[in-house]
């Protein structure tokens, strides 16, 4: 087996390694991946299945390469590699009865979480909450002028609070607790903490004004806190209430929801423990804050074999709540691994202006090209999604050969297009959908002919009375409104024009025989015969190669993601087409295709390696990233820390300003920065290059990421 996996003594001394906890750590590019995908195929082939939990999407995706690598094609030992949300849903679901779980439930997206907030907070917005009666709640609170922002600052609030498995009690008791830390039994202790000299130098020019507050406002913001945390302790109970009814569940909810069930249930903490044959972890670096405490529970009174690896200096996802995994394992082997190449070069570019930055890049990946580089072999990566796409699209008006970033769609119109068709389809009534069918290149009406049609027709003719009609039950049926009778039954085709008209009744005839052949389809595969039978795939093959594959690709997440939406209980096409819109259901990240230049975030190419990558955008409010704090933060200690000052004063509460000042969060944010960049640049094995564009305001000379790369000696710097 040695030879075929072609391992180095090092990895293979970790798939060897009889220990019961092995931490595994090395530098970046060290084969962390392999030697565990190594070890993971050594215990399939024993019959001691493995349980893989990676960090990531990206994560697994690099652990599925490294089982290639390995010659491994097992279907099933390639199943049991997922994050760690997805491992939660397929236990709930095994054991649903006992884990009071939905058989039908899934991880969501990131619009999963507040989705519940919004139907938790409905006994909120309508003010039936019998609180509101108290005559001490003051609702002159943040955010809640705005019950949207209320409602998205409360569902990230909610999100962190899951994260780190903070219950609806515990969460009470600290925001009760952390007012005495803070305030003190008035506001004495606030105006001793706020004036500390090392808090006000640490703090910025908005923090310091913050800090300045007389104790009325001390007084009022305190009064504020006090109105909020009710509020908020409420609606956490509610939503905790609403996600354990949802099939659709925040992945932070599920992990959360598994935990409990197997903490509280032994005899199925047996059954889920009995299945595992080992625990691999993959990037434990980067892990969620509640792998620590389902590893625990796993083990507890049993002998699983645990294998975790990660590198402190490969911590990129810090800012999303996540944690490293790899402390508290008191008596455990642990193993470096060496480095399996030298570092590959790294040259720093900094140019005038974002649009010479893009230029330059563009300059250098053709140079590459024409030296022989395969495009798939070229990355250019960036801090955030949006700057991504960003930079996707200037180099593609540049003529560089490249694809949208994986979290995206290639033509994410067309597809929105497809699903539009479909709820059309399913039901011609549906006139928000019939409308963007009507208006896409599939029909192609102006909005001039639109209007046409959502008008009655009777209005263009003579006053007519009804006479003798019998009148319309209350309770009967409701009539299709006018844009979908008119294209029904064809009563405003005469105020087309005769070019238009004809559009319009080709897409009457072929959308009747749509509907007949998607009878008795699953909703995946209404979609997938709708993108051919209505001509996408046909524009789609007349692409490049690789645009070709890539939105074929993309056809295919889709499919996938309408497939969880059945799974779920959804098969309404015009719910499916919302939840994919607010991001509730989970669209999978695209895959790399052949000829195509890579661009895309750090995080998604985690585990990943390209032989020349450019790290993108390293400037002034786009990486580092513009530091934002959270509207809504909790503290075990300090209780509910609450940004927006509705006292007042300052835009920012002084307890915000002073913890954030206090702790250091800005240093901490720019450190995770300087670590993000310092990985992307070793996902290169024969050239890496920073660039950036500008310099930063005096104010921010610590944020200038390029000034702290020393390249290696015999490197350009420009």
């Amino acid at each position: 087996m040695a030879e075929r996996i072609r391992l180095t003594s090092a990895q293979q001394a970790i798939v060897d390694r009889p220990d019961a906890v092995i931490l595994v750590s090395g530098p970046p590019a060290c084969g962390k991946t392999t030697a565990l995908a190594a070890r993971a195929l050594a215990a399939w082939e024993k019959g001691r299945a493995p349980v893989v939990i990676c960090s990531h999407q990206s994560s697994c995706a690099a652990f599925g390469r490294a089982l290639t690598s390995l010659g491994s094609d097992d279907p099933r030992l390639r199943a049991s590699v997922a994050t760690l949300a997805e491992h939660a849903a397929r236990w709930l679901r095994s054991g649903y009865v006992l884990s009071l779980c939905a058989p039908e439930t899934i991880a969501g997206g990131p619009g999963a979480g507040p989705e519940v907030v919004r139907a938790a907070a409905r006994g909120l917005l309508d003010m039936t909450w019998p609180l509101f009666a108290r005559p001490d709640l003051d609702l002159d609170l943040p955010h809640f002028g705005r019950p949207e922002s209320f409602v998205e600052e409360a569902a990230h609030l909610f999100s962190l609070l899951q994260r780190a498995r903070v219950s609806p009690a515990e969460f009470e008791e600290g925001c009760a607790a952390g007012l005495a830390a803070f305030y003190g039994q008035g506001v004495e202790r606030a105006e001793v903490l706020i004036a500390d000299p090392h808090v006000q130098k640490r703090a910025s020019a908005r923090g310091r004004a913050a800090l300045r507050v007389p104790a009325q406002t001390l007084v009022a913001q305190r009064t504020a806190e006090v109105g909020l945390a009710s509020i908020l302790v409420q609606l956490y109970r509610e939503y905790r209430a609403a996600a354990a009814r949802a099939s659709i569940r925040a992945p932070e909810d599920l992990i959360d929801a598994l935990i409990g069930w197997l903490t509280a249930d032994t005899a199925s903490r047996d059954m889920v423990r009995g299945s595992i044959g080992e625990i691999i972890v993959d990037d434990a670096e980067d892990a969620e804050p509640a792998l620590g405490a389902l590893l625990r529970t796993l083990r507890e009174g049993g002998n699983v074999p645990l294998v975790l690896a990660g590198n402190r200096a490969s911590r990129v996802d810090g800012l999303e709540g996540r944690r490293s995994a790899l402390d508290g394992h008191e008596g455990a082997a642990r193993m470096e691994l060496p480095p399996l190449r030298a570092p590959a070069p790294v040259t720093v570019q900094r140019l005038a202006s974002e649009l010479d930055e893009v230029g330059w890049i563009a300059g250098r990946i053709a140079a590459l090209l024409r030296e022989g580089a395969a495009p798939e072999t070229i990355a250019v990566l960036t801090r955030s999604d949006d700057a991504a796409v960003v930079y996707a699209m200037a180099l593609r008006e540049c003529g560089v050969p490249v694809v949208r970033p994986s979290a995206v769609l290639e033509r994410d119109e067309e597809i929105a297009d497809a699903i539009a068709l479909c709820a059309v389809v399913d039901d011609p009534t549906d006139q928000e959908h019939l409308l963007r069918v009507l208006s896409s290149p599939l029909v192609g009406l102006c909005d001039a002919h639109v209007w046409a049609l959502c008008r009655d027709p009777a209005e263009s003719m003579q006053l007519a009375l009804e006479v003798g009609v019998p009148a319309k039950s209350a309770s009967a049926p409701r009539e299709a409104d006018v844009l979908a009778r008119n294209m029904a039954t064809g009563a405003a085709d005469s105020t087309l024009p005769e070019s238009t008209r004809e559009r319009v009744t080709a897409f009457r005839e072929r959308l009747a025989g749509w509907r007949v052949a998607c009878e008795g389809l699953t909703p995946a595969a209404r979609f997938i015969y709708i993108v051919a039978a209505a001509g996408f795939g046909d524009r789609w093959d007349q692409s490049q190669p690789y645009e070709r594959e890539r939105l074929h690709g993309d056809c295919r997440r889709v499919s996938r993601a309408i497939e969880l939406a059945a799974q779920s209980g959804v098969q309404d096409f015009s719910e499916i087409a919302r939840l994919l819109e607010a991001k509730i259901l989970p669209l999978e990240r695209a895959t790399p295709v052949a000829g195509a230049i890579v661009a895309d975030t750090i995080v998604a190419h985690k585990g990943g390696h390209f032989d020349h990558v450019f790290v993108a955008g390293v400037a002034h409010e786009r990486f580092p990233r513009i530091y934002t704090s959270h509207a809504m933060a909790f503290s075990r200690t300090y209780g509910l820390i609450v940004r927006e000052n509705v006292a007042p004063g300052a835009a920012h509460t002084a307890k915000f300003a002073w913890y954030y000042a206090k702790f250091g969060a800005k240093g901490m944010y720019l450190d995770e920065e300087r670590r993000a960049l310092g990985y992307a640049l070793s996902r290169a094995t024969k050239s890496a290059c920073a660039t950036g564009y500008g310099s930063p305001p005096h104010w921010a000379r610590d944020h200038d990421l390029l000034a702290t790369i020393a390249p290696p000696a015999g490197t350009g710097c420009s």
